[in-house]
């Protein structure tokens, strides 16, 4: 990931709900690095997040993927998605922002009853565009877009 990609998981609602019992407002596994963590699939119930692919590949191209575990689309250093067994991951690149393609994934994950998970935080967000803008100028990928030089020098 990028210092410039704003990342997080679509998670299907159904999956927190059979995991915690009911609604939270984190899931702790997506606030740290990602490496390593133990991650409950959340995507059991929905049989896997292979159903968002259609969806997916009307937004953006399949690339290479580095694993077969995962089919890719978008842009290795741009905007990205990762649909993984258990996980699908969304990078945003923030040094130019497609609103159109955020609406249209927060339309997907809306449509398929998921919401969206911030990595770093591990934050639960509904898939509302005022929402997700919001927590994206709130985020250090923003900051780095917004003045890198600054970014560094608090880093």
């Amino acid at each position: 990931m990028a210092v410039w990609h704003f990342k997080f998981a679509l998670v299907p609602n159904e999956g927190i709900v059979r995991v915690f019992g009911g609604r939270v407002e984190k899931l702790p596994e997506y606030g740290g690095s990602g490496q390593g963590d133990d991650f409950p699939n959340y995507w059991l119930e929905k049989n896997g997040p292979e159903l968002l692919l259609d969806g997916i590949s009307h937004l953006l191209s399949e690339i290479k993927s580095w694993s077969d575990d995962a089919r890719v689309f978008g842009y290795k250093d741009g905007d990205r998605i990762e649909v993984w067994e258990d996980d699908v991951l969304c990078y945003l690149d923030l040094r130019a922002l497609s609103l159109s393609l955020l609406e249209d994934i927060l339309c997907l994950a809306a449509s398929s009853d998921c919401s969206l998970v911030l990595f770093g935080s591990g934050e639960i967000v509904e898939p509302t565009l005022s929402l997700v803008v919001e927590k994206i100028k709130e985020s250090r990928a923003f900051a780095f877009c917004v003045d890198p030089a600054g970014f560094l020098r608090n880093f």
